[in-house]
């Protein structure tokens, strides 16, 4: 058993790590972490879940080593939590028609993912792990979801769509000719593709759903 001062100088030793000498029981920083976090979203925004380094982070943040990995211990840790910092952006749409409401939505849609490509659509590699899954599902899909679900859902009170469709169907319907243009032909986005991708797919769900005189599906 070790005596009183050896007790002392041990405390004072785990106060100093890496070379960092820091008052026992001191907080950690909150404004450090954050900044860290931001760099963090950056890089993220910039090179995607596959090609993420922690090193730059280190480097862009001019923070050592050892007060990042103290932090976040892994490169998933790290982009967790920078990604559970964001908060999903307000969105309210209604331009009195589903085709005016899905060209907003699809402009929108259009901005996020051109701000943040890893975070919008980054691939199979940036989903392989349930934690990051389950934060992208929370902060990014679902709340998108929502306001696709608002959109269909005054549609249907207003009468265009006497059918409710599903949900995940109108998703894929909406989203898959702008993540196809933009992820996969890397070509932007003009407002003529915006406007056809709405009729398109407005006039699709008028027709499955019953809608201006169609005949609804059984």
């Amino acid at each position: 058993m070790g005596t009183g001062k050896d007790s002392t100088r041990s405390r004072r030793d785990t106060a100093i790590v890496d070379g960092e000498r820091r008052r026992p029981g001191r907080r950690r920083s909150q404004a450090l972490d954050d900044a860290i976090l931001r760099t963090a979203l950056a890089v993220l925004a910039e090179r995607g879940f596959s090609r993420f380094k922690v090193s730059d982070v280190i480097t862009r943040s001019g923070v050592s080593s050892a007060t990042l990995y103290r932090r976040w211990p892994t490169a998933k840790d790290l982009v967790v939590a920078a990604l559970r910092t964001i908060s999903p952006e307000p969105l309210h749409i209604d331009t009195g028609t589903l085709r005016g409401d899905l060209a907003e939505f699809l402009r929108f849609l259009g901005r996020a993912i051109g701000r943040r490509e890893c975070l919008a659509g980054a691939g199979p590699s940036g989903l392989s792990d349930a934690e990051l899954e389950d934060v992208i599902r929370s902060r990014f899909l679902e709340p998108r979801q929502q306001t696709l679900r608002a959109i269909i859902e005054r549609a249907h009170r207003r009468g265009e769509l006497p059918l409710l469709p599903e949900l995940e169907d109108c998703w894929s319907l909406v989203v898959g000719p702008l993540q196809h243009r933009m992820l996969v032909r890397r070509d932007p986005v003009p407002e003529e593709f915006v406007s056809l991708t709405a009729e398109f797919v407005a006039a699709g769900l008028r027709s499955v759903c019953g809608g201006d005189g169609a005949k609804a599906s059984p």
